[in-house]
């Protein structure tokens, strides 16, 4: 592993601890602030100059179950980084809370799709020890390598983009923020003294790979998933031109493009998508209203059941094609228990990305506008 500069001289050491455990808000900061107290009680001089060293990570449950995760370790190894600790298993409750305590309070109105996918598959928690060649500490280093959040907003290069990451919640790995945060989300699966003792150390854990495979792969992709969804709700519609479309939408999926392409590709496929979807639910809204208006209708008794799955269909189609339409939508827990009930959605892996990618997708767009992506939308 080539070496990069340790903190030197107590000034600068007090310092650069200072500005790794600095917090605004009043939560971080006294949680912070105990944990630096924490540290200087703990720590040996050396630990706390290789302190810029220290990265959380943990390779989340959708990369275990697409069969990524000896992917993502080699992919760690090979840019430097030591895996000096490692539990392998399901993450809940405690752990969970603690290691996105943050998080969860910012992002308090989704934050239950976290929980949920959290239950999906095992994730590999890990204590991650690697130079950081010019940047301030190496979760900088790292963060930049796997790319932004969102997989789709990132580039050639980066982790999340080159693996097809699935969305905001199923995007490959966590790295924590700095080495503050580190050691804090270290600490929730680890005991904080073998934690300080990879930095002094080179233990570097034997991990089985084998452990690490699924006994079954799942091919899990946003797009894909969403295709999916769209074909069995044009069943209920018997619309030839919105089959065409899909087979177009599935044959620019089948050449598992890298995502800036894939986008672009899909864009005027989604657009028309969507607009001949809207103008279905419209026809089909102003004939239940005409129907709802003529004697006959006391006699249809499944009329209604007819009505409902066309629209629904229609806009769940329309939905599932438009991002900027998927964000503003405010009840698509309600369009989710109609596909469930219908057998639109086939099993979990389809309920849970199809209802995390909603759940995220207003963050999901800032990042394509901060990255300068296109956002698949008829409205821009």
């Amino acid at each position: 592993m080539a070496s990069c500069p340790d903190i030197q001289g107590e000034d600068t050491l007090n310092r650069a601890l200072d500005d790794f455990f600095s917090r605004e808000d009043p939560l971080e900061k006294e949680i912070y602030e105990k944990l630096k107290h924490e540290l200087l009680d703990l720590a040996k001089e050396d630990q706390l100059r290789n302190l810029p060293r220290l990265v959380f990570g943990m390779i989340k449950p959708a990369a275990y179950a697409r069969g990524l995760a000896p992917r993502v370790v080699e992919w760690l190894r090979l840019n430097g980084f030591r895996i000096a600790l490692a539990k392998f298993g399901e993450i809940k409750g405690k752990e969970l809370d603690e290691l996105y305590l943050f998080v969860k309070r910012k992002y308090q109105e989704s934050w239950w799709i976290m929980e949920r996918a959290y239950s999906m598959a095992p994730a590999l928690a890990m204590v991650l020890v690697g130079d950081y060649k010019g940047h301030e500490h190496a979760c900088a280093m790292l963060r930049k390598l796997i790319g932004p959040t969102t997989p789709e907003a990132g580039s050639r290069g980066n982790l999340r983009y080159d693996l097809k990451g699935v969305n905001r919640v199923f995007n490959i790995i966590h790295i924590s923020d700095d080495p503050a945060a580190a050691l804090r989300e270290s600490s929730v699966f680890f005991d904080m003294e073998e934690v300080l003792e990879s930095l002094s150390s080179n233990n570097e854990v034997k991990l089985h790979m084998e452990r690490l495979k699924p006994s079954k792969l799942r091919e899990l992709s946003r797009w894909k998933t969403f295709s999916d969804l769209k074909r069995r709700c044009v069943n209920l519609l018997n619309s030839n031109e919105l089959q065409e479309l899909l087979n177009e939408e599935s044959n620019v999926l089948s050449e598992d493009l890298p995502f800036d392409e894939e986008r672009r590709k899909l864009l005027p496929i989604e657009v028309k998508i969507s607009r001949i979807a809207q103008s279905i639910w419209r026809k089909v809204r102003e004939d239940a209203i005409n129907k709802a208006r003529t004697r006959a209708s006391l006699e249809d008794k499944r009329m209604w059941d007819v009505f409902n799955d066309r629209l629904f269909a229609a806009r769940c189609i329309e939905l599932l094609s438009d991002e900027l339409k998927l964000l503003e939508e405010r009840d698509f827990d309600l369009l989710m228990l109609w596909m469930i009930n219908r057998g639109i959605i086939a099993d979990e892996w389809e309920e849970i990305i199809a209802h995390s990618t909603w759940a995220v997708m207003p963050q999901m767009v800032r990042d394509f506008r901060k990255y300068g992506k296109i956002i698949i939308s008829g409205k821009c």
